[in-house]
């Protein structure tokens, strides 16, 4: 793997080992790993999850292999935007050698809830099959000031192309 350039200032490098990524952490926020079945789970988040067992602002990694991870990639961004509530406001795709995502801006409302700004980005890996999927949130209320450090979250990482 590409050894990542140094950090912008206010954020640090935060190294996700088993999967031989790196992304940005914004200074003060916190940094959470989990696995469940097959599935590697990672957040990095402005709150603590530890503390308050879940987060409103923050990106979360999800990593597993499945065959044809390219199809499931683009099945579960339609799924999520084609979701009861869910208004898509931007969509586009990308390509960096073997990996192949797809992209959104979700606006999501609940009855009783603040509406919610989410990018998703569901990137395969078609040469071994790992899928990722990246969302990063945050209450539509601080979604602008939110999105300033989520912008750089998603667009400068690192991913292994052999993992």
């Amino acid at each position: 793997m590409e050894q990542p350039a140094a950090a912008p200032d206010g954020y640090s490098w935060q190294k996700l080992d088993p999967i031989q990524a790196s992304f940005l952490l914004p200074a003060g926020w916190h940094y959470k790993a989990e696995r469940v079945d097959r599935m590697l789970a990672y957040f990095l988040s402005e709150e603590d999850i530890d503390v308050k067992g879940e987060f409103e602002t923050g990106l979360t990694v999800n990593v597993v292999h499945a065959d044809d991870a390219q199809k499931k990639a683009v099945a579960t961004l339609a799924m999520l935007a084609q979701t009861a509530g869910n208004e898509v406001q931007d969509a586009w795709e990308t390509q960096t050698g073997v990996l192949k995502g797809t992209g959104a801006r979700i606006r999501k409302t609940e009855k009783g809830s603040d509406p919610l700004v989410m990018v998703v980005l569901a990137i395969a890996n078609t040469k071994t099959n790992a899928l990722y999927l990246l969302i990063f949130e945050s209450p539509e209320a601080r979604w602008k000031k939110a999105w300033e450090k989520g912008e750089k979250m998603l667009k400068v990482f690192t991913l292994d192309d052999e993992y």
